[in-house]
């Protein structure tokens, strides 16, 4: 087991933030990633035969053929072994996504749904990915088309995105959605949380980067969540704790002192309390 979980950047992957991948069982396409990792970027799937199983944040999933495959930066993920499947991913950068689409697809997880792409929809997915393809990469001696052809590609880019938008919003129905500025705080949350959750566990804390009470956001946390605040912030300590434990290899003392928690013992209770095992047995478990 690795000490530090793996996080691939696009960076790595892509010198125009795109990257396109034939998803397939047999040796013409790209296996999938079997081991648990991390992106700072979105992917976006289309089965087309067959059906495959992956692990994203310890649920365990299955894609059939039309579902959509969507995993956005920091989910921890990977895929299993299947007999037969076909399909295509296309990676985008982050920062290639609008704000109000990466709310839409917050929505999708939230609400744990399966987006199934209308037939009719497919085709043209499929067509968008083969021209994404065509213009990159690009090989050294087409240096001066490439400035020209990156910009196509992130124009068809936008359009294969805004196309899994429209088939993502017909999916989450408009009675199934929240009122937009509760959810808003929600999102906001979660952002904040994964930039300050290892320095600042308080609610007031989090309430004042959003400018709203301290009561305020409890009301709206709990309203959407079901939840307090504070064991809202403490899910999502755990989350991370369950990562780190099933993924790495790092002590549950290195683990606290990676989630910024002074005391390793209080760690232990919490996540015995919200787990119903230790850390230890927890990762026992997973073996």
């Amino acid at each position: 087991m690795k000490s530090v979980l793996p996080r691939h950047k696009v960076s790595l992957v892509s010198d125009c933030g795109l990257k396109t991948r034939e998803i397939s069982s047999v040796s013409v396409g790209q296996l999938p990633v079997t081991y648990a990792h991390q992106d700072d970027y979105y992917i976006f799937g289309l089965m087309e035969k067959g059906q495959a199983t992956y692990e994203l944040d310890f649920s365990q999933r299955t894609i059939y053929p039309g579902q959509l495959l969507l995993i956005q930066p920091g989910q921890v993920h990977k895929f299993g072994s299947s007999q037969f499947y076909e399909g295509f991913a296309l990676i985008v950068d982050s920062s290639y996504v609008d704000k109000c689409y990466t709310c839409l697809f917050q929505d999708v997880a939230f609400s744990e749904i399966e987006v199934d792409i209308p037939s009719e929809c497919q085709p043209e997915l499929r067509m968008l990915f083969d021209l994404i393809r065509k213009y990159i990469p690009l090989s050294e001696s087409e240096a001066d088309k490439r400035e020209t052809y990156q910009r196509i590609a992130r124009s068809l880019a936008e359009a294969f995105v805004g196309l899994v938008v429209a088939c993502a919003t017909s999916a989450l129905s408009l009675s199934d959605r929240k009122e937009n500025r509760r959810l808003e705080i929600v999102r906001t949350l979660n952002q904040l949380l994964n930039e300050h959750i290892a320095i600042n566990r308080s609610p007031s804390f989090y309430a004042g980067l959003m400018h709203i009470s301290p009561v305020y956001l409890n009301e709206v946390i709990n309203d959407i969540c079901g939840v307090s605040t504070s064991q809202y912030i403490r899910n999502m300590l755990i989350l991370n704790a369950k990562r780190l434990l099933a993924y790495t290899s790092l002590s549950v003392k290195e683990i606290a002192a990676q989630l910024g928690v002074d005391d390793s013992a209080y760690l232990s209770r919490i996540f015995t309390s919200a787990v119903g095992v230790s850390p230890v047995k927890f990762r026992q478990n997973l073996k």
